[in-house]
């Protein structure tokens, strides 16, 4: 059982080497305990592994192994994908869906009807941005009344 004094307060002393072979930051708890880690680009793949699996199995209890809709103002953070790809498995079962970032992949594994959902909504979201977009240059509508 986790105790209140020993939840994470902040991560400091962020930084990366010169030549971007490793990284380094401290997690600090609210009891002043800290750690410090000096990561290389593969432990950061198995870090994160292990902390998203972790989140997994946390949400999965949250829930009841319920997948609960995305609310409409979610705290996304704000990382930047360089490329979304996707990538063949060892099983005719499941593709990858990999985000890049220069060099450093994050890949997650996905049933192919899951895929297939995906790339449906993935559509469905860019015709209505493009539908937004050409609205926003034909400029407001003159018959709307709310448009003054």
């Amino acid at each position: 059982m986790i105790k209140d004094n020993e939840r994470f307060k902040s991560i400091s002393n962020r930084g990366v080497s010169e030549n971007g072979g490793a990284g380094q930051l401290t997690l600090t708890r609210e009891d002043g305990t800290s750690l410090h880690l000096r990561l290389y680009k593969e432990d950061f793949i198995t870090v994160i592994d292990e902390l998203t699996q972790l989140a997994i199995e946390t949400a999965a209890i949250r829930t009841g192994n319920q997948t609960t809709p995305i609310p409409d103002n979610p705290a996304f953070r704000t990382i930047e994908v360089n490329e979304l790809a996707i990538a063949r498995s060892d099983d005719g079962n499941h593709l990858f869906l990999v985000l890049r970032f220069f060099d450093f992949d994050l890949s997650y594994k996905v049933g192919l009807e899951d895929l297939k959902a995906i790339a449906d909504g993935f559509a469905q979201t860019a015709a209505i941005l493009e539908a937004e977009q050409a609205s926003i240059a034909d400029g407001p509508n003159p018959l709307d009344p709310n448009a003054r």
